[in-house]
């Protein structure tokens, strides 16, 4: 992956701030809690290796909220969603469309992660996250903010084939290559 420039125009610099590092973490998380338990696993390694980090989870599930946290971790749920027998997300709760749903997911991503201006952004599995939910987030971040984002994905995603032809069709590819510093 090709370096990318950091923005300098953040309201505070890690030189000033009284607090370490800001660490966000987001996991889409429509069935289980396998992402979320994953990205609290890097959470807590990174807190560990930082003494005075923050982390601020983002997930789609309502039971992360009794899971858990490292010190100094809180979390952000947001509406939940689910898949239908074939495949295709709807809402899991709200009675409204999937576009409403993801319209709401979106703004509160934007709102949390553009106000806690982490230093690091750890997206699990997902590059673009629900129906494109985190594209307008990493727009912003990769304009103003200077957050390094990195994509964390289990060891096996699917077979070869169909992980290309997945990812290429879904853009995630194209947004990795846009948005992410790692992998």
């Amino acid at each position: 992956m090709r370096r990318r420039r950091v923005a300098t125009n953040r309201t505070e610099s890690l030189a000033t701030r009284t607090s370490g590092p800001r660490i966000a973490c987001y996991s889409h998380d429509t069935v289980g809690l396998g992402h979320i338990r994953r990205n609290i696993a890097v959470a807590t390694s990174l807190i560990n290796a930082w003494p005075h980090a923050d982390a601020l989870m983002l997930t789609g599930n309502p039971e992360a909220t009794s899971l858990w946290l490292p010190p100094r971790t809180d979390v952000v749920t947001l509406p939940t969603v689910a898949k239908d027998r074939a495949g295709r997300y709807r809402s899991r709760t709200l009675n409204a469309s999937l576009d409403s749903v993801v319209a709401i997911r979106s703004a509160v991503i934007e709102a949390a992660v553009t106000t806690f201006a982490p230093d690091l952004l750890i997206v699990d599995k997902v590059p673009l996250g629900v129906a494109e939910e985190l594209a307008p987030t990493l727009r912003r971040l990769r304009a103003e903010v200077g957050t390094r984002i990195v994509l964390g994905l289990r060891e096996i995603l699917d077979d070869p084939v169909t992980a290309v032809a997945q990812w290429t069709a879904s853009g995630a590819t194209a947004a990795i290559e846009e948005f992410y510093d790692a992998v």
